[in-house]
């Protein structure tokens, strides 16, 4: 059964370009639908939980996180799985890679935002399934303990290899959850986690297979540490994940 959209349309509008932003927004808002709006991805989804949009416009080139892997995060996690996403971008070879790395996702090009979009909005409404949750703070828990578990299982997975070098597959293995972990962080509005996870694996990945020295690997345990305290409690200790990133990269600095 389709769900029943009460009151006006709401739009959720990200792209890091202050202008196309705008002609967005009036074009949604001419058609009497709600525009919100934001100039990065940066905590996308706590917009998306406090609004309770229906809709998600996001642009796919943009330096923070971008579109496609903000699509591919949202089809990821249980409770926007069903939120319908448009990517636009003013390439037309943007939009066909995009679509072939993302079968059945909605595309539209910039120069067809005024003929095209409103239609394309009103008709992924249409056809929008119920989904599992439309209280917007349950949603935004349920995203924001998807990623503390998520944090936890990565610690997990490094604390198996802590008595010993790990390989340097699994040192790239590490790197690319990390990479993952930041990406997630980013969309949530986690900043220094983001930052955290980011700063790890850029260390990981610059050493080329080399085996980490002591200081090196203190570094490492302190960040990944730091991530299991942030995970158990967000609030208190989201800082302390910053910091420790902080130091890491200090001491790479130190060390080349």
């Amino acid at each position: 059964m389709a769900e029943a959209v009460t009151g006006r349309v709401r739009v959720l509008v990200v792209d890091d370009d202050e202008l196309a932003v705008a002609v967005i927004a009036s074009v949604l808002e001419a058609a009497s639908m709600q525009a919100f709006t934001m100039l990065s991805p940066i905590g996308a989804t706590r917009a998306i939980s406090e609004h309770d949009v229906h809709v998600v416009v996001v642009d796919v080139n943009m330096p923070t996180l971008r579109g496609d892997r903000i699509v591919a995060l949202l089809q990821g996690w249980e409770r926007t799985k069903t939120l319908p996403v448009i990517l636009v971008s003013g390439s037309s070879d943007t939009l066909a890679q995009v679509k072939g790395a993302l079968p059945g996702v909605e595309t539209l090009s910039k120069d067809r935002l005024a003929k095209d979009l409103v239609p394309l909005v009103q008709r992924l409404v249409a056809g929008r399934r119920t989904s599992v949750d439309r209280n917007p703070s349950s949603t935004s828990n349920a995203l924001g303990q998807a990623f503390q578990g998520a944090c936890l299982e990565l610690v997990r997975w490094s604390d198996r290899r802590r008595d010993r070098p790990m390989t340097a597959a699994e040192s790239a293995e590490l790197a690319r959850k990390l990479g993952e972990r930041a990406d997630e962080a980013s969309l949530l509005g986690y900043g220094m986690v983001a930052a955290a996870c980011t700063r790890l694996q850029s260390a990981l990945l610059s050493r080329s297979g080399r085996e980490p020295d002591p200081l090196e690997r203190a570094a490492e345990r302190r960040t990944l540490d730091a991530l299991r305290d942030f995970a158990e409690d967000p609030a208190a200790n989201e800082a302390r994940a910053f910091g420790e990133a902080q130091r890491s990269s200090s001491v790479e600095g130190r060390e080349r």
